[in-house]
């Protein structure tokens, strides 16, 4: 009889923070983490002579990273109110408001953390839009600015997949992003 949990890897526990990059530019500094989550909707086939689901299938797929950012500089709020570039007219004036796009503007999305073995995993996702419906700015004396992010990533038409992780260190610490 074989006991759960004796054969173990502990080497495969993976601890750390991971940074971001938008469209080849490091975010910074985020705060809770980034989250990667994977829904999915299915469709039961219920038969009448079981009582019950004969068959499950996807229904629909969605993907969506999430993270809250520390740093509030103009490109990345432009980013993160899923603005259009056009809107970020200067370094120091960001446009607030949609301009009537027929689509959100598309970003590419890589984080790069720690993996298994004291190695790094790489997640890059090409095609990813701003999703956050509400997206707060407070401003306290108690308390840093922090902007609650989520993006959506959209599949890619050729591959129908999401994106790709990567295990293995492609990087050096300060060129992360490029």
């Amino acid at each position: 009889m074989t006991r759960c949990g004796t054969s173990c890897s502990p080497e495969n526990i993976i601890l750390g923070a991971a940074c971001i990059c938008i469209d080849g530019v490091d975010v910074g500094l985020t705060t809770g983490g980034v989250t990667v989550r994977y829904d999915r909707e299915f469709l039961d086939v219920e038969a009448d002579q079981i009582n019950g689901i004969a068959r499950k299938g996807v229904q629909l797929e969605r993907m969506f990273i999430t993270t809250t950012l520390l740093e509030a500089a103009l490109p990345q709020l432009q980013v993160a109110f899923g603005l259009p570039l056009a809107n970020l007219t200067s370094a120091t004036t960001l446009c607030l408001g949609y301009n009537n796009s027929c689509y959100l503007a598309e970003h590419q999305v890589a984080i790069f953390g720690p993996g298994p073995s004291c190695g790094c995993r790489t997640f890059t996702f090409d095609r990813v839009v701003s999703a956050s419906t509400s997206i707060e700015y407070t401003m306290s004396r108690s308390q840093e600015v922090q902007v609650e992010v989520e993006f959506e990533v959209l599949k890619d038409c050729n591959s129908t997949c999401f994106g790709i992780i990567t295990d293995g260190c492609v990087f050096q610490d300060a060129q992360v992003c490029t």
